[in-house]
């Protein structure tokens, strides 16, 4: 994960893209990664990632096609409460041109962080527990 982050911040999106599918090879469910890895499909250049793919805009749209249906199979499973997750999926459907899916991602992701708790309910839970 950390060295996804870091080849994010260099602005090498294939390294990052491979070290995000990493951690995720690692642990299936791990947010970070999967929010982060879904945040360098959205990127501009993702669509370089596809080299099989000669049209740019093809390769571009399925870079956000890829993004969109990792989120959604996500937000539907253990990241319904990651507003981050909701976030970008809005952000990936506006791209596909779908406004009304758009729309209902970002009222759900704003009232995810207005109702946000100061304590992740899944660590407070585990002390009450």
């Amino acid at each position: 994960m950390q060295l996804g982050l870091y080849f994010s911040a260099l602005d090498d999106n294939a390294r990052a893209i491979a070290a995000f599918h990493k951690a995720l090879v690692i642990s299936p469910d791990y947010i970070p990664a999967i929010v982060h890895l879904s945040e360098q499909y959205l990127h501009p250049s993702a669509g370089q990632s596809f080299s099989l793919v000669k049209d740019a805009s093809e390769a571009r749209r399925g870079a956000v096609d890829l993004a969109a249906g990792m989120l959604s199979s996500f937000t539907r499973g253990v990241g319904w409460d990651v507003p981050e997750a909701w976030y970008l999926l809005a952000k990936a459907v506006g791209m596909q041109g779908r406004k009304e899916r758009q729309r209902v991602c970002l009222t759900y992701a704003l009232g995810l962080v207005e109702g946000q708790p100061i304590r992740d309910l899944r660590v407070a839970l585990g002390y009450a527990l």
